[in-house]
Formats: C-alpha cells, sequence, structure tokens
C-alpha cells in the first residue's frame, strides 16, 4: 500500500512579484509566484478589483500563457515569457529580472523592483 503526504505552502522567503498594468485600455493586476520545490514560477491574472480570473499559470518560455484559456475578462492580446539569451530556457529563481521578460503583443513588459513599464518590443527577440 502506498501513502503520500501533501506539501505545505511554499517557503516564506520565495519570490513573489506583483504589478498592475494597463492593456488594451482595461487594467489588470497580476502576480508571479515562484515555486521553490518545482523551480519554475506560477502566474496569476486578476481584475482591477482584485477578483481572480486565473492562477496557477506555468510560465513557460516562449508559450502564450492565456491561449487556452476563455474568459471574457482576460487580456485579449498574447502573454508570453521570453528568453532574452535566446536560449529558449525556462525562468528559474534568480534569472527573472536578468534574462527574462514578459511580451504582450509588441510589448515589452519589465518588472525591477515591483514597478512596470511597458515599451515599444521594436528590435527585440523572440
Amino acid at each position: 500500500m502506498s501513502s503520500w503526504k501533501a506539501s505545505g505552502p511554499e517557503k516564506s522567503d520565495a519570490p513573489v512579484i506583483s504589478w498592475r498594468s494597463r492593456l488594451d485600455g482595461v487594467v489588470y493586476r497580476f502576480k508571479l509566484s515562484y515555486r521553490e520545490r518545482y523551480d519554475c514560477w506560477d502566474l496569476q491574472v486578476a481584475t482591477s478589483t482584485g477578483e481572480v480570473v486565473i492562477d496557477g499559470i506555468r510560465v513557460t518560455e516562449g508559450v502564450p500563457l492565456l491561449d487556452t484559456w476563455m474568459d471574457s475578462r482576460l487580456p485579449p492580446g498574447d502573454l508570453t515569457c521570453i528568453d532574452s539569451q535566446n536560449l529558449g530556457a525556462h525562468p528559474t529563481r534568480n534569472d527573472w529580472k536578468e534574462r527574462h521578460y514578459l511580451r504582450y503583443d509588441d510589448y515589452q513588459v519589465i518588472i525591477v523592483d515591483n514597478e512596470l513599464s511597458v515599451v515599444q518590443a521594436e528590435g527585440l527577440p523572440g
């Protein structure tokens, strides 16, 4: 007979990055949470009032993160994680701000110390 033990919450020192962004005229709340056990980041998208629309999306490099979800409250464009070194690697704990970024359609989303900037993505890889 096999047994299993439910894992507890992530370590309290696991990084969390939260920000608000206006995409296509609508304000959204985003949260990236690092999952130590799996060495990955999960994405949460909420409305401007904090109503969670989707949670626990594994951030995978090069794959549109919102494509499989059908909800009118989600941004209509493509949100994709990009590896700035073009190696196709998924973001790990220590390289998010240095190596990876999110791109929404033709814009680069830059997160620095929980402050958000959105810049035109002309000439960016990916």
